[in-house]
């Protein structure tokens, strides 16, 4: 599945639903996030993590980032 999806920074609120995601080919993080979790076997035993990050040293603003953790 991820050799179809291009992760891009959205400033949109809110989160693309799995089939609009896979639709466009394209999301943001936390789009690919939860179509992950959907696609997972027990999305009970996956968890979301949240985060900021500096990204580029030039850049004075903060970045948010999420990622998928299985158990």
């Amino acid at each position: 599945m991820t050799d179809r999806l291009v992760v891009v920074t959205r400033e949109a609120p809110g989160i693309l639903s799995p089939d609009a995601l896979l639709a466009r080919g394209e999301g943001a993080c936390r789009d690919l996030t939860v179509c992950f979790m959907a696609a997972a076997s027990d999305p009970e035993e996956a968890s979301p993590v949240f985060g900021t990050y500096r990204g580029d040293p030039g850049l004075s603003r903060l970045r948010h980032a999420i990622r998928l953790e299985m158990f």
